[in-house]
């Protein structure tokens, strides 16, 4: 008689698991202290990228203001960056949470999302070196000095 039930719910929670499980690999939900932007602009150029101040398209769709932070736009070796510096890591889960439901049915440009802690950082049709880079930097955050 409880069997069923219990059986069902077991199920949903499996499911529920499982579809969260497809997302963690892309983004780090870590409860760290905040990382400041001038962290993140450090570490990007340690690894030899520089920075060109833009200002994208309003419209572009990643440059939204994702739950309440705008982001800073920059052009790397003339494609896209965009990066968000939200006040905490569930802010940031939140901001995601958003631009996925904003963009579900937009047919979006090849990009990457790089996130650790509160920092996410949207970059468009970049090649493999660089989105190497990007991640190698944004790993340095997340270690200890």
């Amino acid at each position: 008689m409880f069997v069923r039930p219990l059986i069902v719910l077991l199920i949903s929670i499996l499911l529920g698991a499982c579809s969260q499980q497809e997302v963690a690999p892309k983004i780090n939900y870590s409860q760290d202290s905040p990382v400041t932007f001038e962290e993140v602009e450090n570490v990007i150029k340690e690894e030899g990228l520089d920075l060109m101040d833009t200002e994208l398209p309003a419209n572009n769709v990643f440059v939204s203001v994702l739950n309440g932070v705008s982001p800073e736009d920059y052009l790397l070796e003339g494609t896209p960056l965009s990066i968000y510096v939200f006040p905490t890591a569930t802010d940031r889960g939140k901001g995601i949470e958003q631009f996925m439901e904003s963009t579900a049915t937009a047919k979006l440009q090849e990009h990457k999302a790089f996130g650790i802690n509160n920092v996410l950082l949207f970059y468009v049709g970049g090649v493999e070196e660089l989105n190497n880079k990007l991640l190698n930097a944004l790993t340095k955050l997340e270690s200890p000095a």
